[in-house]
């Protein structure tokens, strides 16, 4: 699975810059800058490549939070959402 970094101050990001997309799972990684990494389920490869197109890559998180299955891993811990 390959990631994608983007740049932080070419893309205005506050809480992430790296993402990766596992095409055979559907599972989209967003990596915080926290040190934390938010899991995205079923997420189909259309919706990805919109992430890295959209000028508003935060605002689409969120959407995303609310249309996808979401898993929070903070070091040790997992948080279902």
């Amino acid at each position: 699975m390959k990631r994608t970094k983007f740049s932080q101050h070419l893309w205005c990001l506050r809480t992430f810059n790296e993402i990766a997309y596992d095409h055979e799972t559907k599972r989209l990684y967003i990596f915080l800058f926290t040190g934390a990494m938010i899991e995205f389920q079923q997420v189909p490869e259309a919706d990805v490549f919109q992430l890295v197109i959209s000028n508003q890559k935060e605002e689409m998180i969120e959407q995303f939070k609310l249309s996808f299955p979401t898993i929070i891993h903070r070091g040790k811990r997992t948080i279902s959402v």
